[in-house]
């Protein structure tokens, strides 16, 4: 049911759903004779156009998601990674036979030089699918077929494909991995989710250094550039901040903004 309510709710965090809800509205009010309200409909969603076009209000949004957690210094040592499902595109890999990315690939960079720095370390790769309905493929099943077309090595892979939101992402990823007291375990994900993502496995009991990848906005820019992912950009991030909201009060998260530990000196 939070799965089900959290896909219907992201209609409303997608600036373009909004816009078009607003013009079909003033579209039937115009119809029904009520063109005053119909105007006002037609003025809401310029304004709301001039606003993304004309501000940064994509960097507003994301930059302090993306800028909570730094990117930490290698580890000497290492007993594990999770890597949380994100880019994994399973209507495309199903429809292609091949893996498919539609974002976040730095998570494949990182993970494979960790790999190879820390050839003992433990590796799950937690992700089922973020879509309605049923599918032939899972994120794990996309991230099993990138990761041996990166020459890793998938038997020290524990591939988690039940889970759909961020907070069954922690709760399957700790019952597989088992952490013991003491172990030094990187939690892998792209910066904007991070924060819910730490927030999720601190209220599971589990502080890991987190590690963020795949930043999607740099300077702030206040002209009409790159419109069209100024959009995608900022239903991440309203995405993201209502999550966080949801998460903090539905009791899925520690706190409503996590941030870094005081202490990360967790021995191998």
């Amino acid at each position: 049911m939070f799965f089900l309510i959290s896909k219907m709710t992201s209609l409303f965090t997608d600036p373009v759903a909004i816009i078009l809800l607003i013009l079909v509205a003033s579209a039937a009010l115009a119809l029904a004779g009520r063109r005053r309200w119909a105007w006002c409909g037609i003025g809401a969603a310029i304004g709301i156009m001039t606003i993304i076009g004309f501000t940064p209000l994509d960097f507003w949004l994301l930059q302090p998601l993306e800028d909570r957690f730094p990117v930490p210094a290698p580890p000497a040592c290492l007993d594990g990674i999770v890597m949380l499902g994100d880019g994994e595109d399973v209507e495309a890999s199903a429809r292609l036979g091949i893996p498919e990315l539609s974002g976040a690939p730095m998570r494949y960079v990182i993970l494979s030089d960790l790999m190879h720095r820390h050839p003992g370390s433990r590796v799950i790769f937690a992700g089922g699918s973020g879509l309605l309905g049923t599918h032939k493929l899972s994120e794990a099943d996309v991230a099993r077929d990138i990761m041996k077309m990166l020459n890793l090595d998938v038997s020290r892979v524990a591939f988690e494909s039940n889970s759909r939101t961020t907070w069954e992402n922690a709760v399957n990823a700790k019952k597989l991995a088992q952490p013991k007291p003491g172990e030094r375990w990187v939690l892998l994900a792209p910066a904007a989710q991070l924060p819910r993502a730490v927030g999720s496995f601190r209220k599971n009991g589990w502080d890991m250094l987190p590690w963020p990848t795949d930043y999607t906005v740099g300077a702030p820019v206040w002209w009409p550039q790159g419109v069209t992912g100024r959009f995608d950009a900022i239903a991440e991030g309203e995405h993201e901040w209502l999550g966080l909201m949801v998460y903090w009060l539905t009791g899925r998260s520690t706190e409503m903004l996590p941030g870094p530990s005081r202490d990360r000196t967790a021995a191998c």
